[in-house]
């Protein structure tokens, strides 16, 4: 019977090969940034951003016609930071 009250704490004891740390467990729980984006099984995964840029010019009227402003706008595909 003592044996036994000796064996049961020495084997709730965590070993060191056993212990988690709080990075582990933390990292464990990140998700991930892109993941949610794709589904589960899709290959060659890439990622690419967008950048809209945006212009106004002005355009000189004349005599009869009145000057404007033309607004553009570009959207370029450049890899994500």
């Amino acid at each position: 019977m003592k044996r036994l009250l000796i064996l049961i704490p020495l084997l709730l004891l965590p070993t060191n090969a056993q212990a988690l740390t709080w990075e582990e467990f933390f990292s464990a729980l990140k998700e991930h940034k892109y993941d949610h984006l794709f589904p589960v099984h899709a290959t060659n995964k890439t990622v690419t951003c967008i950048q809209i840029v945006t212009w106004e010019e002005y355009v000189q009227g004349s005599g009869r016609h009145h000057g404007y402003v033309r607004h553009q706008k570009n959207k370029f595909h450049i890899p994500c930071p």
